[in-house]
């Protein structure tokens, strides 16, 4: 696992922050698209706490159409990324949606523009 750099992820009144530089490039973003994004609702985020022998951790997870990216934070701050949940990586990627971004790619490469993802 990746321990991740201590700036990156700031606890606040229970609450979690990530900076957005550091998120946005693994989700396959630039950071103002995914300030974007967010604010439309595209980028999702889930935060659990753990039980049992997980107690005082914290998993935080962010959902991008196909893209994820998830990180566990211990009791003492330190966080690590992580592979992303089960559940998650089960779904994949829909096939419509493989499609819709490989003409999007490929429109770029043509250079007739298209969205940035």
């Amino acid at each position: 696992m990746t321990r991740i750099p201590g700036h990156v992820i700031s606890i606040e009144g229970g609450g979690y922050t990530v900076d957005a530089d550091y998120l946005a490039p693994r989700l396959d973003l630039s950071p103002d698209r995914l300030k974007a994004e967010m604010r439309a609702g595209l980028v999702t985020s889930v935060s659990e706490k753990g039980e049992g022998e997980d107690a005082g951790r914290v998993r935080l997870t962010f959902r991008y159409r196909a893209r994820g990216w998830s990180v566990r934070i211990e009791p003492d701050g330190s966080a690590y990324e992580t592979p992303l949940p089960e559940t998650e990586k089960a779904q994949g990627t829909p096939k419509l949606l493989q499609m819709a971004e490989q003409a999007q790619r490929a429109a770029k490469m043509l250079g007739k523009g298209g969205n940035e993802t």
